[in-house]
C-alpha cells in the first residue's frame, strides 16, 4: 500500500511551483518604486476532504516562509502577505 498517491504528489509539486513563480514575479521591476503596498501570495491547498490532513501542514509551511522574508525586509522592501482559500 503506497501512503501518498501520485496524484498528491503532483497538487504538491504544483502548489510549490506556482508560489516560486509568483515570487520571482514580484521580484521584477526596477527597484525604485516607493510602494509600500503588501505583495499578495495565494495558497491553495486541500482544506477539505481526502487530503484535508495535510492542508494545514502546507500552510503552516508557507507561513513560515513567509515570516523569514518578512523579518529580512520583505522582497524590495516590500511585506509578503498570504491568501488563503
Amino acid at each position: 500500500m503506497r501512503l501518498f498517491s501520485t496524484s498528491w504528489w503532483t497538487k504538491i509539486s504544483l502548489a510549490t511551483l506556482l508560489l516560486v513563480g509568483m515570487l520571482v514575479a514580484a521580484c521584477g521591476g526596477s527597484g525604485s518604486s516607493t510602494d509600500t503596498t503588501p505583495i499578495k501570495v495565494g495558497v491553495i491547498g486541500p482544506m477539505s476532504g481526502f487530503e484535508a490532513f495535510i492542508g494545514p501542514d502546507i500552510l503552516k509551511g508557507v507561513q513560515v516562509a513567509v515570516d523569514q522574508i518578512n523579518a529580512n525586509g520583505g522582497i524590495l522592501g516590500r511585506q509578503v502577505q498570504i491568501i488563503t482559500w
